[in-house]
């Protein structure tokens, strides 16, 4: 599983034809509340929702269908790639899936 901080790399990525699944991290954990309870989620879809303007239904399939993606990486002891750039919202992504993904096959690209 390769694992993109956005859109534009993952669908270049594919483009390219670099082997694997491509997942883009739809995320902006640089903003708004990030709770550690268990209805993070929810609060994480309200706030994202309010403030990109977008149907909170949508807002909570994608994070939803993200979840379960990175569940699913995880969990399959596959190695996974992530792709992400230097500046501080890539950074705070990538530090978040480093602890995600600890204790398993990971390798990352770390672009300038």
């Amino acid at each position: 599983m390769n694992i993109h901080n956005g859109d534009v790399m993952a669908v270049t990525a594919r483009r390219l034809g670099l082997p694997g699944e491509h997942l883009s991290f739809h995320e902006s954990l640089v903003m708004g509340p990030v709770p550690a309870t268990g209805d993070s989620m929810e609060v994480r879809a309200r706030f994202l929702s309010s403030a990109y303007g977008e149907e909170l239904l949508r807002t909570s399939n994608s994070l939803f269908q993200q979840e379960q993606a990175l569940n699913a990486a995880a969990e399959s002891g596959e190695e996974t790639v992530l792709w992400f750039e230097h500046d501080l919202f890539c950074l705070v992504h990538f530090i978040y899936l480093l602890s995600r993904f600890r204790q398993r096959n990971v390798s990352y690209i770390w672009s300038s």
